[in-house]
């Protein structure tokens, strides 16, 4: 979004941005904390899908609820 405004506003208005390496390491710094906020969050849903998926060969559950949940409490922490 805000590297979309950082092109569109000084076109619309006919000004020029106060620092454009400014503007970029804002960008780098959203962009990276955005990846830093999905990728676990991500990693943990496709874990606890699929261990809530798994079966023992008898069709009981292999995973307790707490189980699934306990794992997935560090990609929380790395997230915050």
């Amino acid at each position: 979004t805000f590297g979309m405004m950082y092109w569109l506003i000084p076109k619309l208005f006919n000004t020029q941005l106060y620092s454009k390496k400014l503007a970029s390491v804002h960008f780098w710094i959203g962009t990276l904390g955005i990846i830093l906020y999905a990728i676990p969050m991500y990693w943990a849903a496709f874990r606890s899908y699929f261990m809530m998926k798994a079966f023992t060969p008898s069709g009981q559950l292999q995973y307790q609820f707490i189980d699934i949940v306990q794992t997935v409490v560090p990609f929380y922490v790395l997230r915050a």
